[in-house]
């Protein structure tokens, strides 16, 4: 849709350097709402380091499904690494636990909640470094003219 420039609204949890405007010019792009990141995940007893992509060679991983995760997804077409994919982010930690997954990717602000929430906090371990594209910056893409003409309708 952004492609062919029929987006009519907003793209929300996005951040410049996914769509090759890292200087933030060529979309119209709001100040930092909200950051994250996307930690790699594995239980305390079998604690993977992430260092690359590479770090999970042989490994299953567990993501959501139909997310996009550099780096990681092109490993997975090559048969390096195995894929298993869950509806959502919370249903990773079920899967660590069952060792269904060695390793997850978890966004740190569902970690913190859902780690508190179960008072899992000894049971597992956050990679010293997380992904390649880490910090999610939470921002409004909007195509200006169009979200000016949805607002003079309300």
């Amino acid at each position: 849709m952004i492609a062919n420039e029929t987006l009519n609204g907003i793209l929300l949890g996005v951040n410049p350097v996914w769509f090759s405007d890292k200087d933030e010019k060529e979309y119209l792009w709001t100040p930092r709402v909200f950051t994250d990141r996307d930690e790699i995940v594995s239980l305390i007893s079998q604690s993977i380091e992430f260092i690359k992509p590479q770090s999970l060679k042989g490994k299953v991983f567990g993501g959501v499904r139909g997310f996009y995760y550099f780096g990681i997804n092109e490993l997975i077409e090559e048969e390096i690494i195995t894929r298993v994919d869950t509806a959502n982010e919370v249903d990773l930690f079920s899967m660590l636990l069952n060792q269904r997954v060695d390793a997850a990717i978890i966004s740190r602000s569902t970690f913190d909640h859902t780690i508190k929430k179960n008072n899992w906090q000894n049971k597992f371990h956050l990679s010293k470094k997380p992904t390649i594209y880490t910090i999610v910056e939470f921002l409004f893409r909007i195509n200006i003219l169009k979200f000016t003409n949805i607002l003079c309708q309300l």
